[in-house]
């Protein structure tokens, strides 16, 4: 039982701190959509992470950390990795 205290104390500190950390943020948010609401405006229906948009965002995310892991990026050679559509020159 006073594992299972300790463990609970330490999850509610750190939520504690991500509430203080994050209250500012969270409250500019709310202040957006409640305003976006007045007006009328709601999210385009297909722009959710739903689950089909949630799945092909974890493909992607899967296979980008397959692609460092493999060092085809140039971060084992230290040369630095830009994406595709980046017009940045080393």
């Amino acid at each position: 039982m006073g594992a299972e205290t300790s463990r609970l104390e330490a999850a509610d500190a750190r939520y504690e701190e991500w509430s203080a950390r994050t209250t500012s943020t969270r409250e500019i948010a709310g202040k957006a959509k409640a305003e976006l609401q007045r007006r009328g405006q709601r999210p385009p229906a297909g722009e959710a992470l739903g689950p089909q948009n949630m799945m092909a965002w974890w493909r992607e995310f899967q296979a980008g950390r397959n692609f460092l892991a493999s060092g085809a990026a140039g971060h084992r050679d230290s040369q630095p990795y830009a994406p595709a559509h980046a017009n940045v020159r080393p």
